[in-house]
């Protein structure tokens, strides 16, 4: 999925249900996602988890979303 071993270490289902949420967490424009990490804490994440997973999301976004 990733060169990052932290994005690597979770299961993939598990990886997009955090993409979705990072993508609802976007649409809703509720959140900076600059900020976003914090959000993450629903999934009991490690600060190095939460920052890995954020990166990850926004590196993926235009090619998971192409059409925005």
């Amino acid at each position: 999925m990733n060169r990052n071993p932290v994005v690597n270490s979770f299961p993939v289902p598990e990886m997009l249900r955090m993409l979705a949420f990072l993508d609802d967490l976007h649409a809703s424009g509720d959140t900076n996602m600059l900020g976003a990490e914090q959000e993450l804490d629903v999934f009991n994440l490690s600060k190095m988890e939460s920052h890995a997973v954020l990166a990850y999301w926004r590196e993926t976004f235009a090619e998971r979303h192409p059409q925005e």
